[in-house]
């Protein structure tokens, strides 16, 4: 009897482990294979043998794939949330699961782009540009195309054109007709006036996608490549305005108004166009018409700052149209309209600005708070620790002597980490100066009632300091082009909000800001005292100067001039403000200079400069 219950266990467990080994074998030949929506079920089918085998991930993520192609975007995040999360919960991870996550990630981007949810779906994107890196797929240029359209639709221009740059270099992208006319559209139309404001290099983008697009027989981007070469011209040509105009409309010909469908805001821009046309061609009752649908499809379909610039240029068209009709009167009427627009427009956009940097000044809040809890719950277990150790100090005196050693230099290195947080912290709250946010908040009320194209410029660069500000404070090194670009951001703001002066930046021609690393926060104090000391309302060439280049192999000496009136070597004591003390406590952090002070002061002894002489420590990328 037991031989029989014995030759059975082994048939029953030979057979389980055979059809194991069998699902196995399918699961890898479906999985390494491509996955199509007819053969799905049936892989699901041999995954249900062993819920705990690999390729529940990877199944999951093909599930989101062919539902977002299907446009059920609802039920394709959920799969796409589902493959993350069983890939998270596995113990053996391998790589044909993890591999699923690019598809994921992608997924929930584009979904969450069409949902207008720009900056979630960036992180999505990047996260997947994480999982390309470690298995390369060739699509790290899609990804950054993703990521680029996001930033243009949140108005971070620069961001987009950086991106996009890095795409045209990648020559197995635009090997790919569609992708390269793409690209260049977009460099061009960042370039021009209403963004970037260099005509030249939109116009050099606009005509190589031009030239492109038929080399490569992909036209159906030329609408809005000869759309874009038109504004280029619009106020300084107004005959090759026309002209592009007309080469646009003849490339969208088959276009047309239907009332039972939805047009795009693509469709809306050359409809605008076409008016401007219609125009100058006395056609004014129809371009009246169309201009008044395209000014009620906009206001109801607003995505981003590029929707804002057509309706804008409808109602422009709108009031020239009215006015060559001799109607001043609906004319006075549609420009109020369209300063009403403006002023709501750019006060949602103030609001918008203020609430995102409010929300990552708590969250930056907390993290500190955290931080800060963990040291002293570290501080109270060491001394914890230190007590034991002291208890059994007669019987283990050699013992003690080498934990109190290890206690003592542990102690001293988070007391110096504490230290060099509260000197961080110190340094950011001199540096986010409620006085020079007041004036800044004062200023850009001024200018939203007055003059709201340089108020939204404003918001832009108060933004950008802010952010800078907010993130470099958080980093042992930033990248020194970061530093600058904040430091050009927060005296660009002073001379508009204060005083007026010029800022001179130097940088030594062998240095690439992009590769030099350095401690935040370390020039930007040297700079306000230049600024509160130096700078006159009684001049009108106030100057301040900044001067970087290369001191031996490990230093950046920095020297910061103006042109005040200086002071007595006597009040150099009495002037030296609290923020420069926190730059001398932080530089006792990094190595130091051999044989030279780290941080000198020289004055004209009551003549007209100033100038603080800095030597900082840099790594390199």
């Amino acid at each position: 009897m037991k031989t029989v219950c014995l030759v059975l266990g082994l048939f029953f467990f030979g057979h389980s482990y055979a059809q194991d080994s069998l699902v196995k074998v399918k699961i890898d030949s479906f999985a390494k294979s491509k996955l199509s929506y007819e053969n799905l079920d049936t892989f699901q089918r041999y995954l249900d043998f062993n819920s705990k085998t690999y390729g529940w991930s990877t199944y999951l993520s093909e599930r989101a794939y062919f539902l977002w192609q299907q446009g059920i975007n609802d039920s394709a995040v959920l799969y796409a949330d589902s493959s993350i999360a069983q890939f998270n919960r596995l113990t053996n991870k391998n790589a044909l699961d993890e591999k699923s996550l690019l598809q994921s990630y992608m997924v929930k981007g584009y979904i969450l782009r069409t949902n207008k949810a720009y900056s979630q779906s960036t992180q999505n994107f990047i996260k997947a540009l994480e999982v390309e890196k470690k298995y390369p797929n060739k699509f790290i240029s899609y990804l950054r195309a993703a990521m680029a359209n996001n930033h243009l639709s949140l108005g971070n221009n620069r961001k987009a054109l950086d991106l996009y740059h890095k795409n045209i270099k990648d020559t197995f992208y635009i090997s790919r007709s569609q992708p390269h006319v793409v690209t260049l559209t977009r460099l061009g139309h960042l370039y021009m006036k209403n963004y970037l404001n260099n005509q030249d290099s939109a116009y050099y983008y606009l005509k190589k996608a031009e030239n492109v697009s038929y080399t490569k027989d992909y036209t159906s981007n030329l609408p809005f490549i000869y759309a874009n070469l038109g504004s280029i011209f619009k106020g300084a040509n107004i005959d090759s305005t026309l002209y592009y105009f007309k080469k646009s409309e003849e490339q969208y010909s088959s276009y047309e108004i239907i009332t039972n469908e939805s047009p795009s805001n693509s469709d809306m821009a050359i409809l605008v166009n076409n008016s401007f046309v219609d125009i100058h061609e006395n056609n004014y009752d129809k371009a009246i018409e169309n201009l008044k649908i395209a000014i009620s499809h906009l206001e109801q379909n607003m995505d981003n700052k590029n929707d804002r610039d057509i309706l804008l240029d409808a109602y422009d068209h709108l009031i020239l149209g009215f006015e060559r009709q001799g109607n001043f009167k609906e004319a006075g009427v549609h420009l109020k309209k369209k300063e009403a627009f403006v002023m709501v427009f750019h006060k949602q956009e103030l609001e918008s600005e203020l609430n995102k940097l409010q929300v990552t000044f708590e969250i930056q809040q907390k993290e500190e708070r955290i931080k800060q809890l963990q040291l002293t719950n570290e501080l109270k277990d060491a001394e914890v620790e230190r007590q034991k150790f002291t208890m059994w100090a007669g019987a283990v005196i050699a013992g003690l002597v080498l934990l109190g050693s290890i206690l003592f230099f542990q102690q001293k290195h988070l007391n110096q980490e504490n230290k060099k947080i509260a000197l961080e912290q110190r340094l950011l709250r001199s540096q986010m100066n409620p006085h020079f946010i007041f004036n800044v908040l004062q200023s850009l009320s001024n200018m939203i009632v007055k003059t709201p194209q340089k108020a939204e410029k404003f918001i832009v660069e108060f933004g950008s300091l802010l952010r800078l500000t907010l993130e470099n404070s958080r980093e042992d090194y930033v990248e020194l082009a970061d530093e600058l670009k904040a430091l050009t951001h927060y005296t660009s703001l002073n001379s508009e909000t204060g005083t007026p002066f010029d800022f001179k930046l130097m940088v030594d021609g062998v240095i690439d800001t992009s590769r030099y690393f350095i401690p935040p926060m370390l020039l930007q104090p040297l700079v306000e005292n230049a600024i509160k000391h130096g700078i006159s309302s009684k001049r009108a060439d106030n100057l301040i100067e900044l001067e970087i280049s290369p001191y031996g192999q490990e230093f950046l000496c920095c020297q910061v001039r103006d042109n005040g009136k200086g002071f007595k070597k006597s009040g150099l004591k009495k002037n030296k403000s609290l923020a420069l003390t926190i730059v001398q406590e932080r530089l006792g952090h990094y190595r130091k200079p051999k044989g030279i002070r780290p941080i000198s002061i020289e004055s004209g002894n009551g003549t007209a400069f100033t100038k603080v002489t800095l030597y900082i420590p840099f790594i390199l990328d």
